[in-house]
């Protein structure tokens, strides 16, 4: 059976094509945030050109990976408003979860400032505009062509392969957290709740079978994020 179903459990199937197309999409939006921090343009510059990458990045995901959302979504929509409660306090539990995590190893470590989630926005926050565009990648087009790379890409397609099943999880979760380098400041240990949170996403795609929930509740944690930094710009 064919693992473009996602509602169903295929046989070993890796689309090699379509995988490393993928990478290179992620690669490519990778090097355009590089560059646009190594030019040291203006925040406005930058977060627009970051917006514009993000979502470049989740239109090509989805149109990569189409054949599998569509069907996915027409599943997950059956009693949606349902699924969408009992994900958001999913989501809600992960991020207590996460953030408990988090304090405990800053407070372990001689970490040279407080442990944050979102350390590189900070400048940005002082500027609405730039905020605005910041928090779109972030907010919107990350759940999207995070879940599709990390979760399908890199785990989901080779869960059926003996022990390659278990080694992708592995490599797909710490790839993860190491892609959030940048969030936490530069802080090797701190990106470890990142490692356990795309453990926890990969788990959730492995029992649901269904790309949607891991969309969903990813989103519903980064809006989380976004409700803090809002309430702490708020008490500054």
């Amino acid at each position: 059976m064919d693992n473009r179903n996602p509602i169903n459990e295929p046989a070993p199937y890796v689309d090699w094509r379509k995988s490393g197309l993928a990478l290179l999409i992620l690669v490519a939006e990778i090097a355009i945030e590089l560059l646009a921090q190594a030019f040291k343009i203006n925040l406005l510059a930058q977060s627009i050109i970051l917006s514009a990458a993000g979502l470049l990045t989740m239109v090509c995901m989805m149109y990569l990976y189409w054949d599998i959302l569509r069907p996915a979504w027409t599943a997950f929509r059956t009693h949606l408003w349902r699924r969408l409660i009992l994900l958001l306090l999913l989501s809600i539990g992960i991020k207590i979860v996460v953030a408990i995590i988090m304090l405990i190893l800053a407070l372990a470590s001689p970490l040279k400032s407080s442990p944050t989630t979102t350390t590189n926005i900070a400048p940005i926050a002082m500027n609405t505009k730039a905020l605005f565009f910041a928090l779109t990648p972030f907010l919107l087009a990350a759940p999207f062509y995070e879940e599709i790379f990390y979760r399908h890409v890199l785990y989901y397609q080779w869960r059926a392969r003996r022990g390659w099943g278990v080694i992708m999880l592995f490599i797909s979760s710490v790839l993860f957290g190491l892609a959030h380098w940048s969030n936490v400041g530069g802080h090797a240990l701190l990106t470890v709740p990142f490692m356990l949170l795309g453990l926890s996403f990969a788990l959730i795609y492995r029992q649901q079978q269904n790309i949607w929930y891991n969309i969903i509740t990813h989103f519903m944690y980064n809006a989380s994020t976004v409700l803090l930094l809002a309430v702490g710009l708020l008490l500054v």
